[in-house]
């Protein structure tokens, strides 16, 4: 069914917010949903915003589906599964308005029609969360080649919290002090999924029984001052635990990044840097069992 809303921009929106607060900054993961997202009975690529936003949602396969096309299909929807929004703009269905400009070269006014495309969207659903079972299924990668100086960092931690894998989100929780990661084969490269497993590993030093670090004890909301400054440090601290694996060349543009993002967030706080740095600087001791 294709529906017209004026909220659609807030929904798309949402969706997205609803992906950062979780911790996923898709556009930084630095491992892969297998394939562009698709359309499973078309074969279609869906594309621009599209494709950004079904990307974002974090499932293992990338193809897509309406409600219709599943009944078609012989499945079902799973209880308690939420449809994404596929937005376009329709011209057919455009309004027109008249527009009055002046002309530059005879200082006349002249009024043109302009067409106003109309914004409509109608809902997917990802294969996973329906019954459906008989769809392509593909790894990213073969074969995971373990880094022999990154694995040593990993399991010089002393208390590291349980190493969970699976889904495509990688997180802490200092709840349960559960580090998950995505399948390994997911990760674009070797150094992607240590860089990353250092990011989340730096997070955990911050758990009352470690560090007590209050950026991660006292559970900031997503945005605010104290988060943007653990994100810093956790992404400084895989740096520097990167670094020490040697292989901070391959993962040090994309922390630079990541942690530009971060600053604009704290408005160019520099003396916030110094600070984050001195605690990613703890947390990687912490890690490595260095002197405090």
């Amino acid at each position: 069914m294709y529906n017209t809303s004026q909220n659609i921009y807030e929904r798309v929106t949402n969706i997205i917010l609803a992906q950062l607060e979780k911790g996923t900054i898709a556009w930084r993961k630095g491992w892969v949903m297998v394939g562009r997202p698709k359309n499973l009975i078309s074969g279609k690529e869906y594309n621009g915003f599209n494709a950004f936003l079904l990307a974002s949602l974090g499932y293992s396969s990338p193809y897509f589906l309406t409600f219709n096309q599943c009944n078609q299909r012989g499945g079902k929807i799973k209880a308690g599964e939420k449809s994404a929004p596929i937005v376009y703009f329709d011209f057919i269905a455009s309004k027109w308005e008249k527009v009055t400009t002046t002309d530059k070269a005879t200082g006349e006014e002249v009024t043109k029609a302009k067409i106003i495309p109309m914004l409509k969207y109608y809902n997917v659903f990802n294969v996973t969360q329906t019954t459906i079972t008989d769809y392509p299924k593909t790894q990213a990668k073969s074969t995971f080649n373990p880094i022999k100086e990154a694995e040593a960092i990993v399991k010089g931690y002393a208390d590291i919290p349980k190493l969970t894998s699976g889904g495509n989100s990688a997180y802490y929780s200092p709840l349960v002090d559960v580090v998950n990661m995505p399948d390994k084969l997911n990760f674009e490269s070797e150094q992607n999924y240590y860089s990353v497993l250092f990011h989340e590993l730096t997070h955990s030093t911050g758990a009352q029984k470690r560090l007590n670090r209050s950026t991660v004890t006292d559970g900031h909301k997503f945005g605010s001052h104290e988060y943007s400054k653990e994100e810093l440090i956790a992404e400084m601290g895989a740096s520097f635990l990167s670094s020490m694996a040697g292989i901070e060349q391959a993962t040090l543009t994309n922390s630079v990044a990541y942690i530009q993002g971060w600053l604009k967030a704290l408005r160019n706080d520099k003396k916030m840097l110094v600070m984050a740095g001195a605690q990613a600087q703890k947390a990687v001791n912490y890690i490595t069992n260095a002197i405090q």
